[in-house]
């Protein structure tokens, strides 16, 4: 792609800027960016970097918007060279658990590497069923923010609320999803899909989809055919499978959550190429760069634990606080039990210690514990449209287990309902039967029974119905509460921990970010 002389003019000035913002650091990042250049032109010989099309998906954390940083610094020297360079498609992929920061730090990132108005770049923002939105906060229609609010209800009431199974599965098909999308609308105009994942995390990737896929009785990927079109073909299957187990029997074929399998699109699908041996991106060793150059901050609604990008995990550890409360020990115990796993998870990732200092301190004692459960519950009414009683609900999951917990979870959640125990178990056992007429058996109930039923659970008919018909438990009790499709997802999952805890019923393996 050609730069016009105005363009070229504004490019070597762009590079300047970024190789002066970079200090001492800037002969190492330019000599990587040149190893990568290098190899791309390798990679794509006879074809010239110049003339590649390039998807980059784009979470908005600090991790993303290094390796954002770096490609762009690919194109320039490109530029420098040749006048031209190769398209970058940027796909950022919005969710509800992102706050307002996240937004903040991307609109900080697009405007100092001089991506709006670029030729050479596309920024598209999406979300669930890929459609293009508005990039901003609350740009997320009415209709989506309800699926997702259904599918996080769902998916929370069988796992008794552990992180990764209430938040995590949705949104990583959701984003896996939204580049199939991307990719098979592109018609194969793209020529490969980058990351800043290490070859190990690129492994770890396959091994999960092979071992994900002979969880649910689907073939294996032979290693011969170890590209990314067979993993996202994989991916797409792995993801049917999922939905309609979680969702039922036809929900990932329709909108939504269809998702298209990209080795069966009649195109050239692209191909991976990563860039993390090149491109080190420890933020604490470039923060300088980071946060004077690009913009970008460690926001307090965005930075929570492991993520920079999204304020679910503050909602996580508030999930395990209701737990614990709920089965007697108490809630700051519980999300004392939750930053035992998150220490471990970033300390795994190589956080420093000033980073893992500021991620914990929000929770340095009770009551500061206890406004972090104030913004918890702001976030998950604010962006769910979930309230603190269906928070309560949702771990302890009293329609599950034929109703086993349900005068406990009256007693502890909403005492002054209990005389109403009696006509709700009822109801409840007759929308359970009605199974597809659900919806017409729901509305049959006394006014009080229904208005608890939607005020507690505030679920659709027809995810009360699934809920009353499944289980949290598979398996021994020690392996934690999750439904069968939540434990094949879990496998092999490294954000978890097994904690041994006095008086503890549900996910003895704690999960989260």
């Amino acid at each position: 792609m050609a730069a016009t002389r105005q363009g070229a003019a504004a490019n070597t000035a762009l590079l300047q800027r970024l190789v002066a913002a970079l200090g001492t650091a800037s002969g190492q990042v330019r000599e990587q960016a040149e190893r990568s250049l290098a190899r791309l032109a390798v990679r794509s010989a006879p074809r010239q970097p110049e003339d590649l099309q390039i998807l980059l998906p784009f979470g908005g954390g600090k991790d993303s918007a290094w390796t954002l940083a770096y490609l762009r610094l690919m194109q320039l020297l490109l530029v420098s060279r040749t006048g031209r360079c190769f398209g970058l498609h940027v796909l950022f992929m919005v969710h509800p658990g992102m706050p307002l920061g996240v937004f903040d730090n991307v609109v900080a990132v697009l405007q100092a590497l001089e991506i709006p108005g670029a030729p050479e770049m596309r920024v598209f923002t999406t979300t669930l069923g890929g459609e293009e939105i508005a990039l901003g906060s609350g740009t997320i229609g009415d209709d989506l923010v309800a699926r997702f609010r259904e599918e996080v209800l769902i998916s929370g009431h069988l796992a008794q609320g552990n992180g990764r199974e209430t938040f995590c599965n949705g949104c990583n098909f959701t984003l896996m999803n939204a580049i199939a999308r991307y990719v098979v609308n592109a018609a194969g105009a793209l020529d490969y899909v980058v990351t800043g994942d290490s070859r190990s995390e690129v492994a770890s990737y396959w091994r999960w989809v092979q071992r994900t896929a002979a969880g649910f009785a689907l073939p294996p990927m032979t290693r011969r055919d170890a590209s990314w079109p067979a993993v996202f073909g994989k991916l797409a299957e792995i993801s049917a499978s999922y939905y309609d187990s979680l969702l039922g029997a036809g929900a990932a074929a329709a909108d939504p959550y269809a998702f298209p399998h990209v080795g069966r699109q009649g195109i050239h699908p692209p191909e991976y190429f990563g860039v993390f041996e090149e491109a080190s991106y420890e933020y604490w060793t470039h923060q300088e760069f980071m946060e004077g150059f690009l913009g970008f901050k460690l926001r307090e609604d965005a930075f929570n634990f492991t993520e920079s990008d999204c304020r679910n995990p503050m909602l996580m550890a508030h999930l395990r606080g209701l737990l614990a409360d709920f089965e007697g020990r108490g809630y700051c115990r519980g999300v004392r039990e939750y930053l035992q796993l998150v220490t471990h998870l970033m300390a795994r990732k190589a956080y420093s210690e000033e980073m893992i200092e500021m991620a914990l301190a929000p929770y340095h004692d009770d009551a500061a514990i206890e406004r972090r459960r104030e913004l918890a519950e702001a976030h998950a009414l604010g962006q769910y449209r979930i309230t603190p009683l269906q928070l309560r609900a949702l771990v302890a999951s009293p329609l599950t287990d034929d109703l086993a917990r349900l005068d406990r979870f009256l007693a502890w959640a909403c005492p002054e309902a209990l005389p109403l125990a009696p006509a709700l178990r009822g109801h409840l056992r007759r929308v359970r039967e009605a199974g597809a007429a659900a919806a017409n058996a729901a509305t049959e109930a006394p006014g009080p029974v229904r208005r608890l039923v939607d005020g507690a659970f505030g679920l659709s008919p027809g995810g009360l119905a699934l809920l009353l018909g499944r289980s949290t438990v598979s398996g021994a009790a020690g392996t934690g509460c999750s439904a069968s499709e939540l434990e094949i997802l879990r496998a092999g999952d490294p954000h978890q921990m097994e904690l041994g805890v006095s008086g503890q019923q549900a996910n003895r393996i704690i999960t989260g970010r």
